[in-house]
């Protein structure tokens, strides 16, 4: 398995489902005026076959999310993450999410509403 950090790679490489996952994350949440990677200071995107991680800045003790796609229910996986130095807690996970819901339920993960 071959692990990229976002922008090193021209999209081209990057296989059609992390491209989805890319395109349907990065949606406008509800009642803000900016797509989620701009409105939470995503940064360090790193993404593989089937997954999708990056830094955020939010008010939920949360500073990573990683979405991973689970092709045989063709839904997507969310965790959200503490990490600071060695020290690594799971804040929350959601199972089971319809692509279509992806952005609100990472904004309300990472974002006090």
């Amino acid at each position: 398995m071959n692990t990229f950090i976002y922008g090193s790679y021209p999209r081209v490489y990057m296989k059609q489902i992390v491209k989805n996952m890319i395109d349907s994350i990065n949606r406008r949440p509800e009642n803000e005026p900016l797509p989620l990677f701009s409105a939470l200071g995503v940064s360090r995107v790193v993404y593989s076959e089937d997954f999708v991680q990056f830094k955020v800045k939010g008010d939920r003790g949360v500073n990573k999310v990683k979405v991973i796609y689970d092709e045989g229910q063709d839904l997507y996986n969310v965790e959200f993450w503490n990490i600071k130095g060695l020290n690594c807690k799971k804040v929350n996970s959601i199972n089971g999410v319809f692509f279509d819901i992806l952005t609100d339920i990472i904004w309300r993960g990472v974002v006090h509403v």
